[in-house]
């Protein structure tokens, strides 16, 4: 038994270290971010949606509000990895302190993800109904590159 737990924490590591690689932000690290999807070209947004500068603004506080949030939670997804590394080589190994440290991990990814979802919510609430057809529509081809999988308008 204490191997299955042995092994459910290195396949963990294993993958916080595959989403540290996903997930990577611009500064950190060795590289400057993920590569970008060359498939997919970058999209104006205030083009595409004629934006007003009010409109600008405000979307723009949201989503470095949003980035400022993620930052935090990526930098504790980061230590909560160095733990459970450090855990595997400590004398004081135990599966609860495992179980505490894939609970925090797992509350951190959801609160990624919720932060990620409620900028949506926010820059959808700052456009009119036509920007906001026409924001879908672009959100929905974002499918490729990481995050595949997870279904359109959701990546």
């Amino acid at each position: 038994m204490k191997k299955l737990y042995t092994y459910t924490a290195l396949a963990l590591i294993v993958i916080l270290g595959s989403y540290q690689l996903v997930m990577a932000r611009p500064g950190k690290g060795n590289g400057d971010g993920p590569p970008p999807d060359e498939k997919r070209m970058p999209i104006s947004f205030v083009q595409e949606l004629k934006l007003t500068d009010d409109q600008v603004s405000k979307i723009t506080a949201l989503i470095q509000t949003k980035n400022t949030n993620c930052a935090v939670l990526e930098d504790k997804m980061q230590e909560n990895k160095k733990k459970m590394e450090l855990l595997q080589w400590s004398k004081d190994f135990s599966q609860e302190k495992v179980d505490a440290i894939i609970k925090e991990i797992k509350d951190t990814m959801t609160q990624l993800m919720l932060n990620h979802e409620k900028l949506n919510v926010d820059i959808k609430a700052q456009l009119t109904l036509e920007q906001v057809q026409i924001f879908n529509k672009l959100q929905m081809g974002k499918g490729k590159g990481p995050g595949n999988g997870r279904g359109p308008g959701r990546g």
